[in-house]
């Protein structure tokens, strides 16, 4: 408990925060101090490298925000398996190259590890904090949003993944789909696709931004446990 704390010292007196840590079972302490001590590896390398950090932040958020993930097979079986009967070499695969399109979007009925983990910083983050340091120059929806959304795809498993997270090392330029041209970054550090939005940022400042709003959402679900009596 003394270490959980020393990440909420500036925030919360010693009371205040034994008390909200009272409040919670032991499974509860054991997942809200494993968030706690991830955010605080997670500020000891904000400077010095943003795309471990922010792995971090993301580990700890799945960490308290809890949520299942259904894996494709699994989803496939339970939702689609007459659609695959009776059908030739060939309509399985377009039948499967469509329904992993639809798995993919079906997270109303999955409610998976990535639909908890925008809902928890959506409850949680508060509307001050919802503000990201980034321009979205192609495509609508809430910049908070779509900055959870991009954070959560590019740097969850960063390192199981291929690496496809690491977000400092520019690969190859991006293609408009529709136009087929070639995006410019118009001397931007980072540009990223996120659901077919266009998104332009420092990563050094969404790590900071994304730190805090990690950390303001960790105090505000602490604090709202009931107090023990």
């Amino acid at each position: 408990m003394k270490d959980v704390f020393k990440a909420y010292s500036d925030s919360l007196s010693v009371e205040e925060f034994q008390n909200r840590w009272g409040s919670l079972n032991i499974g509860g302490q054991k997942a809200f101090g494993r968030a706690s001590l991830m955010y605080l590896q997670a500020s000891k390398c904000r400077s010095c490298n943003s795309d471990v950090c922010i792995t971090l932040l993301c580990s700890a958020v799945e960490t308290v925000a809890d949520g299942k993930n259904v894996i494709f097979k699994d989803w496939l079986v339970a939702n689609k398996p007459r659609e695959l009967a009776n059908k030739n070499e060939k309509q399985v695969i377009e039948s499967l190259n469509e329904t992993y399109e639809e798995y993919l979007h079906s997270e109303t009925e999955r409610e998976g590890i990535a639909y908890n983990f925008r809902r928890f910083l959506d409850a949680y983050c508060p509307d001050g904090l919802k503000n990201p340091p980034i321009k979205v120059y192609k495509g609508t929806g809430t910049p908070f949003d779509i900055a959870v959304r991009g954070l959560y795809s590019r740097f969850r498993s960063l390192f199981l993944h291929e690496g496809i997270g690491y977000a400092s090392i520019a690969d190859r330029p991006l293609i408009d789909e529709e136009t087929g041209e070639t995006v410019k970054m118009f001397a931007i550090p980072l540009l990223a696709k996120v659901d077919n939005k266009y998104v332009s940022f420092e990563l050094t400042k969404l790590a900071d931004w994304f730190s805090q709003v990690v950390k303001a959402s960790l105090i505000e679900y602490l604090g709202r446990q009931k107090p023990t009596p």
